[in-house]
């Protein structure tokens, strides 16, 4: 057994003889190309862990030397990198702060390169008194050799800005003051009143009491007007129908398209047109009385009676549809 664990020993980590002096090894039965023996010294080791460490700072130093270089080149290439803007027809050089332009000497538009030297000295002639340039404006200073930018001319855009939006002002004011108010018109009062309300309160415009139509309005001072008028009235739903007799009926009574649009103007308790108008008269929503839905029922200013006001509405149509036809023939 120690035989056996000795060969495999000996079989797995190979041998090393030392030498007379004990400075240096060599392994037993290998030879190198050139028929020496491998060595392995303790300043063979020293000297590899010195090169390792030269060669590390060495990488290091060159990279770090690249870095700065590529560093102070790309400021030197932003330093120097400047706009130049072409006024008239002269090559202007703009300073990093946009405040002046510098006349770069000889510089001509490629497309004017047949001035002649002599007229260089006309660079007045050649350069605007104003020019506007990225939305800034610079004047040009004695022969026109430098220009500088405006300090005035943002003051006086800011001016006429401020000019601009007082006559927008006025104007809606003026325009509001012609339109009459909507919640006066429509309910006979406004939470704003007279006074302070931008828009018109007249009396005369103001929606009819729907109380008063059937009779049941006892309100002395009601808000709404009692006057019976074409330009207030809904249409009458009967006289659509063909079924209306009532000689004295205060609806209106105007053949109306049913598709037609229903009137703003009514909406508003006020339909100037009256009954030449050709537009719907009403406050109920079209589509929701056939249908019982409507496409735009969170947006529709129209109103949308529930099941119990439709049931009825729907059978007095009905029984005076039958009343009607009884009487017609």
């Amino acid at each position: 057994n120690g035989s056996e664990k000795l060969r495999v020993l000996r079989t797995s980590q190979p041998l090393y003889t030392r030498s007379a002096n004990g400075f240096s090894l060599h392994r037993s039965g290998v030879r190198s190309v050139d028929g020496a023996s491998l060595k392995w010294t303790k300043s063979l080791e020293k000297r590899s862990r010195q090169a390792n460490q030269d060669a590390t700072k060495a990488v290091a130093a060159l990279e770090k030397h690249c870095r700065k270089k590529t560093d102070k080149g790309g400021v030197k290439a932003g330093t120097s990198r400047e706009r130049i803007v072409l006024v008239g027809l002269v090559r202007y050089k703009m300073d990093p702060s946009k405040r002046t332009l510098q006349r770069i000497q000889g510089a001509f538009s490629s497309e004017n390169s047949n001035v002649s030297s002599s007229s260089t000295g006309a660079w007045g002639l050649l350069t605007p008194r104003r020019a506007s340039i990225g939305g800034a404006v610079y004047v040009r200073m004695g022969n026109g050799n430098q220009l500088v930018r405006d300090p005035k001319a943002s003051s006086r855009a800011l001016a006429s800005e401020k000019v601009r939006w007082s006559l927008h002002n006025i104007r809606s004011r003026v325009i509001k003051k012609q339109q009459y108010c909507q919640f006066f018109t429509r309910f006979g009062k406004c939470k704003k009143g007279d006074g302070k309300c931008p828009y018109i309160h007249d009396a005369g415009k103001v929606a009819v009491c729907t109380k008063f139509l059937k009779g049941s309005c006892s309100n002395v001072s009601c808000l709404l007007t009692h006057k019976v008028l074409p330009e207030r009235m809904p249409d009458c739903s009967f006289f659509l129908q063909g079924l209306c007799i009532n000689e004295e009926c205060p609806y209106r009574h105007v053949n109306v398209n049913p598709d037609a649009p229903v009137c703003e103007g009514f909406l508003k308790g006020y339909c100037a047109s009256g009954d030449q108008c050709n537009k719907k008269h009403t406050y109920v929503c079209p589509a929701y009385a056939a249908t019982g839905e409507c496409p735009e029922r969170a947006a529709c200013k129209l109103h949308h009676p529930n099941k119990k006001e439709r049931t009825r509405e729907v059978s007095t149509k009905a029984s005076t549809k039958g009343e009607k036809k009884r009487r017609y023939f």
